[in-house]
């Protein structure tokens, strides 16, 4: 489900209060539900029997990459960037070294064609909407596109035409041929993925 698609709210749906002991109803009858624990339960039983039968919606972190990859094909080329760029950072997780030392993820969350296969449809989308270019720049060079990518992150250089900072660190790691995941220090770290 994508919250666009939701186009009028029919109500919200409040929490099911927790269950209350006998003498706890009595002393919230007896002070006035001074805790509110009355009035919650009053509410719950005013909300239709077809609400509490809903079901839940998932937040997309919750999602197995299996299940995210089976929903790609369906989807218009704005939703499916969005679900690929998340199945590419999800990808990459078996790489990610946590600050503990361990890894993000034991095994490869997909196989290697399935992760070459992402990778390149999400190129190919950021490629259609011009769209982050340091990511188009990581994932050339994750796929071993090296000339590609140098000649991209040239491309996205300062005013002067020099590569500094994580720029300069991209290139020195895309002309060593270098394709695995890289952590970049950035104003905002998400996990280990460059930012852009």
């Amino acid at each position: 489900m994508w919250l666009d698609d939701c186009y009028e709210p029919v109500g919200i749906l409040p929490r099911q209060p927790p269950e209350i002991g006998p003498l706890a109803r009595v002393i919230a009858r007896w002070n006035g539900d001074k805790h509110g624990h009355l009035g919650a339960e009053q509410a719950w039983r005013e909300v239709p029997v077809e609400w509490k039968d809903a079901q839940r919606g998932r937040p997309l972190r919750s999602l197995t990459v299996d299940s995210k990859m089976e929903h790609t094909g369906a989807l218009s080329p704005p939703r499916e960037l969005y679900l690929r760029r998340h199945i590419w950072w999800q990808s990459n997780d078996h790489e990610r070294v946590l600050d503990d030392g361990t890894r993000s993820r034991r095994e490869p969350a997909l196989s290697t064609i399935a992760r070459e296969e992402n990778m390149r449809r999400l190129l190919e989308l950021l490629e259609a909407t011009d769209d982050a270019p340091m990511h188009r720049v990581e994932l050339l060079r994750m796929m071993g596109r090296f000339d590609e990518s140098i000649a991209l992150l040239k491309y996205t250089a300062n005013p002067i035409g020099r590569l500094v900072g994580k720029n300069l660190e991209i290139e020195a790691w895309a002309s060593a041929g270098d394709k695995s995941l890289k952590v970049i220090l950035v104003r905002h770290l998400h996990r280990g993925r460059l930012g852009d």
